[in-house]
């Protein structure tokens, strides 16, 4: 047996068991809580996964670039939640064809 070097173990795998057996209860019965929860722990454990392996780091930058990623940022979370937002009907804007 040859020892392994910086061998890191990835469960992966495991984390797609209750992911995939959510899917099959869902094809069953659209209706499931079971399934719906199992599918939504396998999205979970997936994510989680995902973000615990990611290796963030910051490089310096310039106050004209920061604020420009920052203003483009919050400028483009504002137009969707404005998009988001229940529009009036048709019947209930006032027309200006009539007195």
């Amino acid at each position: 047996m040859v020892p392994l070097v910086h061998y890191r173990m990835n469960s992966f795998g495991l984390a797609l068991l209750p992911f995939i057996i959510g899917i099959g209860f869902l094809f069953f019965d659209g209706k499931s809580i079971t399934g719906w929860l199992l599918t939504l722990a396998g999205v979970a454990m997936i994510l989680v996964g995902i973000l615990m392996s990611l290796h963030i780091y910051f490089q310096p930058t310039s106050l004209f670039n920061t604020l420009a990623m920052l203003v483009l940022l919050f400028g483009g979370l504002g137009l969707v939640c404005r998009s988001l937002k229940a529009s009036p009907k048709e019947a209930d804007k006032p027309n200006a064809a009539q007195p």
